[in-house]
């Protein structure tokens, strides 16, 4: 994460050009690594991946436990957070959602939101999101948000069902951001949504039905299936940046489909 802040920042001064939709790169995809430890960096079939040491852990645990797949966990930052943490519910379904707010916080000046969608309960949840976040935070200075979702399990569901879900989650996710948005000092033109695993699903169908919402949107090792995300394709905003960022050790039978539909689309 710390290795690519600039998605935080205003489009023409941080994005790298291949992100610049319409430019380089007519989809506005980019799809990048998410770090370099453990391994080296290599482009095989327009995927850029780089290697995790705690995927080589799990892959000692699948085989010691006899389990057919890995599901990976998310990284926890080691920066320091002495800022505040909030839990607070938002008010259309009062779901619960977690706010950081950096020590140097104050309304003199707008301060970017960094919104986080959260995978597979229990491998993942909305406080572990934040507590993913809330360092770089800290150090960067900007919101965290972290709300609680119901459409990002991985078990499979009908088309029907996980749309319905996601849609619910929308609803939750944009009630969160206008509720922080009246709460505090927001530049509501740097409002990030990111999600690891199957928060993609959030990500995805959220962000990209919302791009006056959503400055820019990024998933990492993320789930993906063309038949959840079909009712975007009214909204999309060829000029919105998308980040696919996937591990060298990852399965990346989601990654490429999903890159494929974006550029598509």
């Amino acid at each position: 994460l710390e290795n690519h802040l600039p998605y935080i920042g205003p489009a023409q001064s941080v994005m790298d050009p291949g992100l610049r939709a319409g430019v380089d790169n007519p989809a506005g995809v980019s799809i990048i690594p998410s770090g370099t430890a453990g391994g080296t960096l290599s482009k095989r079939g327009g995927l850029v991946r780089a290697g995790y040491p705690h995927q080589r852990i799990g892959h000692l645990l699948v085989s010691l436990v006899g389990l057919t797949c890995c599901t990976g966990c998310p990284v926890v930052s080691k920066l320091p957070a002495p800022g505040r943490v909030l839990t607070q519910r938002e008010p259309e379904f009062g779901r619960k959602y977690y706010l950081y707010l950096p020590t140097r916080y104050d309304h003199d000046r707008r301060w970017p939101l960094v919104v986080t969608c959260h995978g597979t309960p229990w491998w993942d949840t909305a406080r572990a999101q934040l507590d993913t976040w809330k360092g770089l935070a800290e150090k960067e200075g900007f919101l965290v948000a972290a709300p609680e979702l119901i459409g990002t399990a991985s078990v499979p569901r009908s088309a029907a069902e996980q749309i319905r879900r996601q849609s619910q989650d929308e609803r939750a996710i944009l009630s969160v951001v206008r509720s922080i948005r009246a709460a505090r000092s927001v530049d509501q033109t740097r409002v990030f949504l990111t999600g690891w695993s199957a928060g993609a699903y959030a990500v995805l169908f959220t962000g990209l039905r919302n791009p006056d919402v959503f400055r820019a949107l990024s998933v990492y090792q993320g789930n993906f299936d063309p038949a959840f995300v079909e009712p975007c394709a009214p909204f999309l905003d060829r000029y919105q940046p998308i980040q696919i960022v996937y591990g060298s050790e990852d399965p990346i039978a989601n990654a490429q489909p999903c890159v494929d539909w974006l550029r598509s689309h």
